[in-house]
């Protein structure tokens, strides 16, 4: 996914510069997984395609000359109001951190970031391990 920067009236100064009181998130696809459920899946090599919109298309030339890539993703399903979580579900003993100390999907910005390695391109659709 690509990341817009939008300059608001909200806008505000820090160290003389103008900062941005909000960033846009414009989709330019998305992701096609076995996963519908939003809580980190535990096989990391899972396989998934990335259906690129129709009007990136030449945002995807010469892709295949590349081996990985970075994506950026927007969990839009997750909590957006919790500040608190568990670090592993598998262990309940486990103390409760602040989630900007965590993995966890589930934070103000619910932003992820991966790194895919591509197996091949078909089209406008990417397929990523």
């Amino acid at each position: 996914m690509q990341l817009y920067v939008g300059h608001t009236t909200g806008d505000v100064k820090k160290g003389g510069r103008d900062l941005p009181a909000n960033i846009v998130l414009k989709p330019i696809g998305i992701v096609i997984s076995r996963y519908s459920d939003p809580k980190r899946p535990s096989d990391t090599h899972e396989k998934a395609a990335i259906e690129i919109h129709p009007e990136y298309e030449k945002a995807l030339l010469r892709i295949r000359e590349h081996s990985h890539f970075w994506i950026l993703s927007w969990f839009h399903l997750m909590d957006r109001h919790a500040l608190t979580a568990a670090p592993c579900r598998l262990n309940h003993h486990l103390p409760e951190y602040g989630v900007f100390g965590l993995r966890s999907p589930a934070r103000p910005n619910p932003i992820g970031l991966s790194l895919v390695k591509l197996d091949r391109v078909e089209g406008m659709r990417l397929y990523v391990t």
